[in-house]
């Protein structure tokens, strides 16, 4: 073969290659920011940070003066919560068979995250106030007007998932798990507020019960 031929495959081959780049470059982009982000740094997340600082900082020092069982029993509550969300949230984003599923598949995972920490701290909050001697009917009371309150925290939450991965804003995976994680981030602070407006409610209600 030929020098001249040679050069000739060469060239072609050259500008087949650019060609073809140049034509999926979206495909390529993607493919490139990809493997810059790194899913193993969702467990830093300023979430989790957000979280213990609540639970630490905040929920230890909420009191009310005329109600000890209330000041209790909604420390005990909120502590719960927010515990389920790190919990389930940590397993999420360390899980990469889930972080790095794509379009309408993340999609399902990432609300039945949601709807797990939901299911699972509501299940341990039931449990748990049980066997501290509250009756069934005042578990009820607490969860139904704290959910009362709670609504429009639940449906701005999936109002933000389905924006996050129906809007096309959000390119990779990574990108919008990362955003699903500011959206919790931001909710943390609405939930706490929701919890003691919700408490403030229940006015006598929690007065004479022997909370253990």
């Amino acid at each position: 073969m030929s020098q001249e031929l040679v050069k000739i495959i060469i060239e072609y081959t050259v500008f087949g290659v650019l060609g073809f780049l140049v034509s999926q470059r979206k495909t390529f982009f993607k493919w490139i920011t990809n493997l810059a982000e790194s899913h193993s740094k969702l467990n830093s997340h300023d979430l989790f940070n957000i979280i213990n600082d609540k639970r630490v900082n905040t929920i230890k020092y909420i009191k009310f003066q005329s109600s000890p069982n209330k000041t209790r029993i909604i420390i005990d509550f909120l502590d719960i919560k927010l515990r389920v969300i790190e919990e389930k949230t940590l397993l999420f984003v360390n899980d990469k068979s889930k972080t790095n599923l794509k379009d309408q598949e993340l999609f399902n995972a990432c609300t039945n995250l949601f709807l797990d920490i939901v299911q699972t701290h509501n299940d341990e909050w039931e449990l748990f106030f049980k066997e501290k001697g509250l009756e069934q009917e005042t578990i009820d009371y607490i969860m139904f007007t704290f959910n009362r309150w709670h609504k429009d925290t639940v449906d701005s939450i999936q109002l933000r998932l389905n924006s996050i991965f129906k809007g096309g804003f959000y390119d990779t995976s990574y990108q919008k798990v990362l955003a699903m994680l500011e959206v919790f981030s931001f909710a943390i602070d609405t939930t706490c507020k929701d919890g003691v407006k919700s408490f403030e409610e229940m006015n006598g209600k929690l007065d004479k019960i022997n909370y253990k």
